[in-house]
């Protein structure tokens, strides 16, 4: 008896999850809004797009309240039943904060999500307008969009790092928004010219820095003088550390210059060049330093070091390349040219520190590799030509020989 009690329980048991499988939940905001037409049912279409929260089986009603069981449209959409509607933008951070600052209810989901979104965009430039009433600024939505929401790890998301330019140009790209802020619009227009923004957009480096590397995701909020420098350090931490060395550091803080910046631009940050070394053109440091200044004179001593080491450097690359291009054995030579090749490129980093002897330091050994690959490619070409040379003497000779021979078998032939 208990038997059969118990295998009737189990198919009880079975039925009822197979009956929630293939008959889920009523769900009456759909069935209205498809019935309704394509405005109404843009919503519910949206979310059978891989939407995030439809996909962990939240529906309508989880945020916007209500009462999905109902087909009165009346009790569903009841107050009492607690139907929020749509928010209004200065609702929308405590409307998402409902369960995206609740750590009980993330978890959940999640267990990786922090909670710590909501608290983060009152202390960020959006947060801070929206609550002094102005409904312009970016909110949740605003970047994360409404009903076909991706994870931020998936292409789609208008969040993963390749699209986050894009988004946050929606808003920063409106002359006429930026304008009432008194903020640029060519910010993305500079950003997609520079060398991080090419980097991520063209050559699709994802670990390429995009607007919120710099400037935060939800606490988002404009480097300031005092944390510029902290915000580069990020990535550039020997350029950095060798900067706040020298006695570029001081003169800085002294005429409140935001040093990276100050050489470098902010979102128009063009790939460093050899020629910006020394005192003439754009972005040399003669645009700071004059004729008679120790740091003009600085300048061009350590120009005169760098461009040594890369003239040396590129003489020596094409040597043992017109080497190599004969099939000559070269590999030694290429050691010595990474050598040289990491000289200059240590010695470039260097440069920050606007010590002399320190770029000296680094380029002297490059120096010296460089040369050591040019003598070997020289020994090689010597070689090769030596070669050439014995082989077509004995090509000469052999030629010589067989005339002779043939000579002599016809004179031996008419005897």
């Amino acid at each position: 008896m208990i038997l059969y009690r118990t295998l009737a329980s189990l198919a009880i048991f079975g039925l009822a999850l197979w009956l929630a499988a293939v008959c889920p939940a009523k769900d009456s905001c759909r069935e209205c809004h498809l019935e309704a037409g394509d405005e109404l049912g843009a919503p519910v279409r949206a979310m059978d797009q891989d939407d995030v929260h439809a996909s962990r089986g939240l529906s309508c009603a989880s945020c916007h309240g209500g009462d999905p069981t109902s087909d009165d449209q009346e009790i569903a959409m009841s107050r009492a039943r607690g139907f929020l509607g749509v928010p209004r933008p200065q609702q929308i951070p405590d409307f998402c904060a409902r369960c995206h600052a609740d750590p009980q209810i993330m978890r959940k989901y999640s267990v990786s999500l922090p909670t710590d979104q909501y608290e983060k965009y009152w202390t960020s430039r959006h947060g801070k307008a929206l609550k002094s009433g102005d409904a312009r600024v970016a909110t949740c939505v605003s970047c994360h969009g409404t009903h076909t929401i991706y994870p931020a790890n998936n292409p789609q998301s208008s969040v993963w790092p390749m699209n986050v330019p894009r988004t946050c140009k929606h808003c920063h790209d409106d002359t006429r928004l930026m304008a009432q802020y008194q903020l640029s619009a060519d910010v993305y227009e500079q950003y997609s010219q520079s060398v991080h923004g090419k980097a991520l957009l063209v050559k699709r480096d994802t670990g390429a820095p995009a607007c919120n590397d710099c400037h935060g995701n939800h606490g988002a909020a404009p480097p300031g003088l005092e944390s510029v420098a902290q915000v580069c350090r990020q990535c550039h931490v020997n350029n950095a550390e060798l900067f706040v060395a020298s006695p570029h550091k001081a003169a800085f803080d002294a005429a409140s210059l935001p040093e990276c910046v100050a050489c470098h631009q902010n979102h128009l940050i063009l790939h460093p060049r050899d020629e910006w070394l020394g005192v003439q053109g754009e972005h040399s440091c003669g645009e700071c330093h004059s004729p008679g200044e120790k740091g003009y004179e600085i300048a061009l001593k350590i120009k005169v070091l760098v461009d040594s080491l890369r003239l040396r450097d590129a003489a020596a690359i094409e040597l043992v390349g017109r080497a190599e291009k004969r099939g000559i054995e070269v590999s030694e030579a290429q050691t010595a040219l990474g050598a040289a090749r990491e000289a200059l490129l240590k010695s470039r980093t260097t440069t920050h520190t606007v010590d002399v002897q320190k770029v000296k330091q680094v380029v002297q050994p490059g120096l010296e590799s460089a040369a050591a690959a040019m003598k070997m490619g020289q020994k090689g070409l010597a070689d090769f030509d030596f070669r050439r040379r014995g082989l077509g003497v004995a090509t000469i000779f052999i030629t010589l020989l067989i005339i002779a021979i043939w000579l002599k078998i016809r004179q031996m032939e008419k005897r």
